[in-house]
This record gives C-alpha cells, sequence and structure tokens, in this order.
C-alpha cells in the first residue's frame, strides 16, 4: 500500500550541532523524540515517526515508533533514538508517515539531545574508526 510522508518540522541546528567534530568523524548521540496526534481513518492504519538526516555519509532515517490509527484516536508516538554519524550533521528534520487512509492533526511535536540538561550531553560520544 502507498505511504504518505509528511514533513512536521526541521530540528533546529542547535540541537544536533557538534562543534569540533571534524569532517568524516565517526560519533554518535542520543535524541529524544515525540509526536502528539490526533488521527481519523476509515479502516487501520499505520502511522510512524521518523527522523532523517544528512551527514558526511549521505541520507540516512530511523524510525523513532509505530502505532496503528483506527477510526479516531489520540496517538503518542515516542522514543529515544542513537544516532551513529560522520562528521557535521548538515540537517535533521522530522517526518510522520501513514497510508492515505488516515488524516492527522499534530498537536505537539518534541526533539532534543538526550540529557541535554546535563554536562555530559554537551560533549559527543566519539566511535572507535
Amino acid at each position: 500500500m502507498p505511504q504518505f510522508e509528511r514533513l512536521l518540522a526541521p530540528v533546529p541546528p542547535a540541537t544536533h550541532a557538534q562543534p569540533g567534530i571534524a569532517s568524516g568523524q565517526k560519533w554518535s548521540s542520543e535524541y529524544n523524540v515525540a509526536c502528539w496526534a490526533r488521527g481519523r481513518s476509515s479502516e487501520p492504519s499505520t502511522v510512524s515517526l521518523l527522523v532523517r538526516f544528512r551527514d558526511g555519509s549521505g541520507e540516512r532515517e530511523m524510525r523513532v515508533d509505530r502505532t496503528v490509527c483506527r477510526q479516531e484516536a489520540s496517538l503518542l508516538l515516542s522514543g529515544r533514538i542513537s544516532v551513529q554519524a560522520s562528521g557535521r550533521i548538515e540537517e535533521m528534520t522530522v517526518w510522520l508517515v501513514s497510508e492515505p487512509a488516515c488524516e492527522l492533526f499534530v498537536d505537539e511535536l518534541y526533539c532534543q539531545r538526550a540529557g541535554a540538561n546535563g554536562a555530559a550531553a554537551s560533549r559527543p560520544i566519539l566511535a572507535a574508526r
């Protein structure tokens, strides 16, 4: 069945920026992502919350969460993802993907680096080459 993709928002660069990362340097960081939405569907439809990002290795996509929308429903899709990046993240965006039968209304969207209020969150975890 065909999928309908909705760009919810670009993630602000300050959320994923890592000063001092060299081109091609491998590192990882975790993000908490959540979306509260209302859905309406004439038949059960799968809804997925995705994060897409572009770095030195190209474009990649990670599924945060997936649920099923039935008739009229309130949906919470949330999770923690671990992004393995190469060099600087040039762009990060959040998407909802569903079957065309599902009509979605987003109430709130959240994307934050995990542990962002702690000192350790300001340093990326460097991966071995």
